[in-house]
């Protein structure tokens, strides 16, 4: 279990309680399974904020250095060391001159910060039981996973800060980082050698005069009419056309807001009156989006019989890139996403906001309240949000990788 406090939101001090569960992402996806994930927002309290990030890591070694365990002769260890080194340089440059195409290993985690007492026995005993419930629903789902300890989280996230991690594979170990019980997370994360500028185009970061990288932040304005999750596959690249791929590592974070039940019912039922009320007007015929509007709470009305609900959702793109390809990585994420019926807007003058609300840990009700004040999270379904979860991804393989292969996306797959 974390603890976590108000950080850089919200003036006067609160904490609640939260834990965060990393699981394999699945290959597709069924009715049974998008009915079954609807009970890990079911499951928890109003005012909950719940993540999913799916986060295309450079970091391959691991399973390479597998392969590499499961070599027995001298000779070919030696090929296979050239080999690994060959593709550990695919985690930053494409391994295709005429192609987009990175080698990256897919990492999904769901983190959830309860509205809960950390110092009431009461408050602990509940967190603990969502978490069991939470573990229970994904293994029914098929989404068995670990629970996270600090030093995973801190590895995780900081990948987001000393960019070096990223870009210079033979120093991810030499600069990951180790908990220390005496201090809070978030100040283990600094580091006086990274200057980082808020700029137009994202927040620019450089290491001791070194080069700089940029991370760029887009969120999802409108959403396609009718969506599934298998359809969230494609928004890691399509597997098909060469054209729409990712060309550098990213980070994409689906947040909800879990409300209460019949206060949401009660604004819904107003809502969709008065939609009622404006479709049939006299100006009905002049604006079509009344009818729209109309069908769209009519649908709300139609879960909350169904026994289900509302909730605050917001998608959080973020690309990690270099200042020379920032322009390229931008066309491509809005080319990818846009196949598939999302338009994306760049976080202008929002890249804190936007940085926060992308990493796991993070949606403590201060931030939540943040942002309902910007207005950067949607009313949506529970079936909304199930249906955009980025939990889709490629196929790791089995656990004895004694031969590797590559997914079209670039992940790493051993057999």
């Amino acid at each position: 279990m974390f603890i976590a406090d108000q950080g850089g939101f919200g003036k006067k001090e609160q904490f609640s309680l939260g834990f965060a569960i990393e699981i394999n992402p699945q290959t597709g996806a069924t009715d049974e399974m998008e009915k079954i994930l609807a009970g890990l927002f079911d499951s928890c309290p109003p005012k909950t904020g719940i993540q999913i990030s799916l986060y295309a890591s450079p970091d391959i070694a691991p399973t390479l250095e597998k392969q590499l365990k499961l070599v027995t002769v001298d000779s070919l260890a030696g090929i296979a060391t050239r080999r690994n080194k060959f593709y550990m340089g695919g985690t930053s440059k494409s391994l295709f001159s005429n192609r987009v195409y990175l080698l990256r290993d897919f990492r999904c985690v769901i983190s959830i910060t309860l509205p809960l007492s950390p110092f009431s026995e009461e408050g602990v005993d509940e967190a603990i039981n969502t978490r069991e419930s939470v573990h229970a629903t994904l293994r029914s789902a098929y989404l068995g996973g670990t629970d996270w300890d600090p030093d995973d989280l801190l590895n995780f996230v900081n990948d987001f800060f000393d960019h070096e991690r990223v870009f210079n594979p033979a120093k991810r170990d030499e600069l990951s980082l180790r908990y220390d019980p005496d201090r809070i997370i978030r100040e283990q994360l600094s580091n006086r050698e990274i200057a980082s500028c808020v700029s137009d185009e994202g927040i620019r970061f450089s290491k001791s005069g070194g080069p700089e990288t940029v991370m760029q932040f887009y969120s999802v304005r409108n959403y396609p009419k009718f969506s599934r999750l298998t359809n969230m596959s494609s928004v890691i690249g399509d597997p098909y056309q060469a054209a729409l791929a990712m060309p550098c590592p990213f980070v994409i974070t689906m947040g909800a807001i879990i409300q209460d039940h019949e206060s949401a019912r009660i604004y819904a039922e107003l809502k969709a009156a008065r939609a009622t009320q404006n479709a049939a007007s006299y100006m009905a015929r002049f604006q079509p989006g009344l009818q729209d509007r109309k069908r769209d709470w009519d649908a709300v009305l139609g879960a909350f019989d169904e026994g289900k609900g509302t909730l605050r959702m917001y998608h959080q793109i973020g690309l990690l890139s270099s200042k020379a390809d920032a322009s390229r990585a931008e066309y491509a994420v809005r080319a990818v996403w846009r196949s598939r019926g999302f338009d994306l807007t760049r976080d202008y003058y929002l890249q804190h906001q936007a940085f926060v609300a992308s990493m796991p840990m993070t949606l403590g009700q201060p931030l939540q309240q943040d942002l309902h004040s910007f207005g950067r999270a949607y009313t949506k379904t529970l079936d909304n949000a199930v249906m955009t979860s980025p939990l889709i991804a490629e196929w790791k393989g089995t656990k004895t990788p004694l031969i590797t292969l590559f997914g079209r996306r670039g992940q790493p797959m051993g057999f």
